[in-house]
Parts: C-alpha cells; sequence; structure tokens
C-alpha cells in the first residue's frame, strides 16, 4: 500500500512539473514561480528613456510634495488647503500653472503663489503626476 501511495505521489509530482515547465512556471514546494524569459529579464535590466523619465517624474514629484503636504496633508486630503486627491493630472497642472501666473483661483490664492512662482515647468509636471497617481 505504501508503495502504491508513493507511486502515485511521484506520478503527480511528474505530472505538474512537466505541466508547469510548459508554461514558464517552476514547481517548487512552495508554489508556482515564474520563469522570467530572456525578453523580460532585458526589459527589466534596460529601461526605456520613458520609462526612465517616468521614474525620474515620479521621485521629483514626490520630493516637491513634501512642501504641498504641509497644508494639503501627508495624503493629500486636505487641511489648511484644499484636498488634492482625487485630482487628474492635467487639473493640478492647470491650477499650479494659473498660480505660478499670478493669477487669483481661490480663496487662498495668495497662499499659493510664493509657492508656485519657485516651481519650474517640469515640477508642475512631476507635482501634478504624482499627486493624480498616487492619491486617487
Amino acid at each position: 500500500m505504501k508503495l502504491l501511495m508513493a507511486a502515485t505521489l511521484i506520478s503527480a509530482s511528474l505530472a505538474a512539473s512537466a505541466y508547469y515547465s510548459k508554461n514558464d512556471y517552476d514547481f517548487s514546494p512552495v508554489g508556482r514561480v515564474h520563469i522570467e524569459t530572456e525578453a523580460e529579464e532585458q526589459a527589466r535590466l534596460n529601461p526605456t528613456k520613458e520609462e526612465n523619465t517616468l521614474v525620474a517624474g515620479n521621485e521629483l514629484g514626490k520630493d516637491k510634495f513634501g512642501v504641498c503636504a504641509g497644508c494639503h496633508g501627508a495624503t493629500a486630503q486636505g487641511g489648511i488647503g484644499p484636498k488634492l486627491a482625487g485630482n487628474d493630472e492635467e487639473y493640478i497642472k492647470e491650477k499650479l500653472s494659473k498660480y505660478k501666473a499670478g493669477e487669483t483661483v481661490g480663496a487662498q490664492s495668495s497662499m499659493m503663489w510664493g509657492v508656485a512662482s519657485s516651481l519650474s515647468d517640469d515640477d508642475i509636471q512631476a507635482l501634478a503626476g504624482y499627486i493624480s497617481k498616487t492619491f486617487k
């Protein structure tokens, strides 16, 4: 009986191993593990210029958001300043650009003029992207 159970277990293990190896998975005691193809490895190791730009923009936006968090909250839910979470990238870019130009956008515009005046166009783009993607 023990021999039959052992043979059944070995047979099941071999069948599972054959299935997973045909489907780019490694059969292991902890479950299925995806085996990275050469193309996937190359894509991970050599990001495109566009991907590098997105990562750099996200990091810049994250760094710049530290100043914003003082009034808009650490999660952009509002505080002294209004809630930023849930706004799309274009909306945030438009508002920051108006503040930078000294335009009145709302009751607290004067507080934003000084902050926005020091932002470059790249800063505004990065901030808008970071806020809209991070705080939905």
